[in-house]
């Protein structure tokens, strides 16, 4: 049994972006793929992580209340503190 894999161009289309922003992403290592020569691949399992990981970067993040802001001016901590 082979498995289907596709070329930057098909899979960028999968994300909404650009094959150059695909590929900087297999060359940093956050998704999974691999060369043939000098081509980059993705099978559908590594598609299916990638968007798994984009889905979990996309989640806000709770932000901490913002502590005492030691460089800001007096008038700026008024502000920040209404």
């Amino acid at each position: 049994m082979t498995v289907a894999t596709y070329p930057l161009e098909e899979a960028a289309k999968h994300f909404g972006n650009s094959p150059e922003w695909l590929a900087q992403q297999l060359r940093s290592g956050r998704f999974s793929g691999y060369k043939v020569g000098r081509k980059w691949r993705m099978s559908d399992a590594d598609i299916a992580d990638a968007l798994e990981k984009c889905r979990r970067d996309a989640r806000p993040s709770t932000i901490a209340s913002v502590g005492p802001l030691l460089s800001a001016t007096a008038t700026t901590q008024r502000r920040f503190a209404s």
